[in-house]
């Protein structure tokens, strides 16, 4: 019988190269994966510009500038309604800041209201602003520093709403009980800012600056 003239370990050392540990091959493995890891990042940011770039080609097209009047497009159709009878154009609204090329933030023109989500170009049309018409209120100079016009149910203090009826023909008494001969007067004051509204016990409620 033929004896080797090399024995295998040398044999398999030439061919594949030095003998790896455990350790050492999972360090191997490991440096591929995370170079793997890089490598699908880039990817997936190539493709992803590519993508917006793609649904972005014609927003060059629409221009909108801060406080147009504009109609916002919505396609989802109300649960127990049909297509045909939805208005997919709402509005008005007024643009009040650009925070892009392709996104904006909006106000509802008839009560100030803030649009929480920014909104794509490609969902708005210009709206026509009519001359001849009662108009909604102007908005303020400063209307993205504007709160949020409804106040929540945690916002509102404990003697936030008076229920106390103040019988009519009746003078104002004092606190000692006596009666005082000066009529109920109502103060007029000239309001600077209406900051919130809140609808309680079939009324509205309203915060101001005044």
């Amino acid at each position: 019988m033929p004896v080797p003239s090399q024995s295998f370990e040398a044999v398999s050392t030439d061919i594949l190269g030095p003998m790896l540990t455990c350790r050492d091959h999972i360090i191997r493995l490991l440096e591929n994966l995370d170079k793997s890891r890089e490598v699908a990042v880039e990817i997936i940011k190539e493709r992803k510009q590519q993508m917006v770039t793609k649904a972005n080609r014609k927003t060059h097209e629409l221009q909108f500038a801060v406080g147009a009047i504009v109609y916002i497009y919505r396609p989802v159709v109300t649960p127990g309604k049909h297509r045909k009878f939805m208005r997919p154009w709402i509005g008005p609204y007024y643009i009040t800041q650009k925070l892009s090329d392709i996104h904006v933030k909006i106000r509802r023109k008839s009560d100030g209201k803030l649009v929480k989500n920014r909104i794509h170009v490609n969902r708005l049309k210009h709206g026509f602003l009519w001359h001849d018409r009662p108009q909604d209120p102007e908005p303020p100079p400063n209307v993205d520093a504007t709160e949020p016009a409804i106040l929540a149910d945690e916002e509102i203090p404990p003697n936030f709403v008076d229920n106390t009826e103040i019988p009519q023909g009746v003078d104002n008494v004092s606190q000692n009980g006596d009666l005082q001969n000066d009529s109920i007067s109502e103060k007029l004051y000239e309001v600077e800012k209406n900051l919130r509204k809140k609808f309680f016990d079939g009324k509205w409620y309203y915060r101001v600056n005044f």
